[in-house]
């Protein structure tokens, strides 16, 4: 049985780690990467403009969920 390549603990399905640990991880990266290296939060002037025109569609945000 393999265990969770982030908390360590044995993973019984067919995933490499837990569902809420894989989320507590995008969740930080997200943080990190879209309040460092994203140009669009400084662009837009809501955080509903943000999400709709470009959170949505990021690459980023959508390769990060492909582990969900």
């Amino acid at each position: 049985m393999p265990n969770c390549k982030f908390c360590g603990k044995p993973v019984i399905s067919a995933r490499v780690m837990h569902a809420h640990c894989w989320e507590q991880k995008v969740m930080e990266l997200m943080e990190t990467v879209c309040d460092s290296y994203c140009r669009w939060p400084l662009e837009c002037r809501s955080s509903e403009e943000l999400e709709e025109n470009h959170c949505n569609d990021c690459v980023l945000i959508q390769a990060l969920n492909l582990g969900l």
